[in-house]
């Protein structure tokens, strides 16, 4: 791991941390504010962190960022009006990441282990995890999420008739699959290094707890490989049953045989 890499999972570790801290903290009502603050500084260190893993700002300005930190994201704490709504947003948040970190954790362990000679290099150099985490989350996220919208006009979509007024169900998720910014979108490489994946969503829809989930099933899988590396899947012949709310792709077991 780079010196690069190493300074941005330190900021994804302590926003991390901050966030859990201000959940831990707003379950007091005498820290409620102390909360705020300390989830506000997480929150815009996960941003900083996003913005450095995904190479959209110079990595130069880590020391302006910083302080940026100190600056926003404290005072950000002490304005927000401290009603019972942040504490629901903040636990909301938290749960959504724990949801879709599951979900998501499942389908990375079964692409991995269906794909035996990655997984080999993975164990070789665990260096290469987290660049295959990105790809896991690429080519099987935790979901098909779609928003129903009416066409307002006829039109055709991949050979498919679409008639004014029908509803159409698109998946913002089918921009990890486009062939134009991730050739050959149905391989699976772990040294594709994707960057700007919707598995989390983009823009203000942006999961919040994006940096909690990526460092937990990165922590999760690194664990795994190392205590057991000579790990299979149970049948070599395994076919995936998924349940979940609809949009979902909740995995609903994956047979393992350690040894």
């Amino acid at each position: 791991m780079d010196a690069r890499e190493l300074v941005i999972q330190g900021i994804y570790l302590a926003s991390s941390v901050l966030f859990i801290l201000g959940l831990k903290s707003l379950s007091h009502p005498d820290k409620a504010r102390l909360g705020m603050q300390q989830a506000a500084l997480g929150m815009v260190l996960a941003i900083i962190g996003t913005l450095f893993h995904h190479e959209i700002v110079r990595f130069d300005f880590i020391a302006l960022a910083l302080i940026l930190v100190i600056v926003i994201g404290y005072p950000l704490g002490m304005f927000v009006p401290m009603t019972a709504m942040p504490q629901r947003i903040a636990i909301s948040h938290m749960f959504g990441a724990l949801a879709a970190t599951s979900r998501s954790a499942g389908g990375a362990l079964y692409t991995l282990y269906t794909h035996t000679d990655q997984l080999a290099q993975l164990i070789r150099d665990p260096g290469l995890i987290p660049d295959a985490i990105e790809e896991c989350l690429r080519i099987a996220s935790n979901g098909y999420f779609t928003f129903a919208r009416i066409a307002t006009r006829d039109t055709e979509v991949g050979g498919t008739a679409i008639r004014k007024g029908m509803i159409v169900r698109p998946s913002p998720l089918a921009a990890n699959y486009d062939p134009t910014v991730f050739p050959d979108p149905l391989r699976f490489d772990i040294h594709r290094k994707p960057k700007r994946i919707a598995s989390f969503a983009v823009g203000p829809h942006h999961c919040v707890g994006n940096i909690l989930g990526r460092t937990t099933i990165t922590i999760a899988i690194r664990a795994l490989l190392a205590r057991f590396p000579n790990a299979r899947l149970a049948d070599p012949d395994f076919v995936p049953v998924y349940g979940g709310s609809v949009g979902e792709l909740r995995l609903q077991s994956l047979p393992m045989r350690m040894q």
